[in-house]
Order: C-alpha cells, then sequence, then structure tokens
C-alpha cells in the first residue's frame, strides 16, 4: 500500500476523542446501523439523521438545527485549509 493510501483511509475513519472541524458545506458520518448527515448553512447548522440503508429520498427519522452567534473577536476560530497534491 503506497503512502497515498495509506492516508486516503485513514482520512476515512473518525477517532475517539478527536475533535473534527468541519470545513466544506456538508458532511455524512456512518455510526453503527445510523447515518448522520451534517450541513453548514448561512446562519447555523442542521443535523439530520437517517438509517444506514436511506435510500436518499425518505425523511429523516431526526434532525436538529441551531442557530450560531457572531463569535467575539477573541475567541474566533481560524480555519486552515490544507490540500494534498
Amino acid at each position: 500500500m503506497s503512502g497515498n493510501e495509506k492516508w486516503q483511509e485513514k482520512m476515512n475513519i473518525l477517532y475517539t476523542d478527536e475533535e473534527y472541524q468541519l470545513l466544506g458545506n456538508h458532511a455524512w458520518v456512518d455510526v453503527h446501523t445510523l447515518t448522520v448527515h451534517i450541513m453548514r448553512g448561512k446562519h447555523g447548522v442542521k443535523v439530520e439523521i437517517f438509517p444506514a440503508a436511506h435510500d436518499g429520498v425518505s425523511d429523516a427519522l431526526a434532525s436538529c438545527e441551531a442557530r450560531w452567534e457572531k463569535p467575539d473577536a477573541a475567541h474566533r476560530t481560524r480555519v486552515v485549509k490544507r490540500y494534498v497534491r
């Protein structure tokens, strides 16, 4: 297995006790028999939960959303985008 293949395999795993940051507009995370869809919106975040065998059409089993507030300048999170060639 090449170094790039090992890196790609590692990127498909979420590790315990690690923090992750959504850099794009949405992400899917499989959790046992469920699939979690995390979506960044203009005013907040929305999370939908589907069965793992989701057909892409049916309604979510559960969902929630929250609006975000403007961060305090002293505690803003800086996002660093990294690209791999």
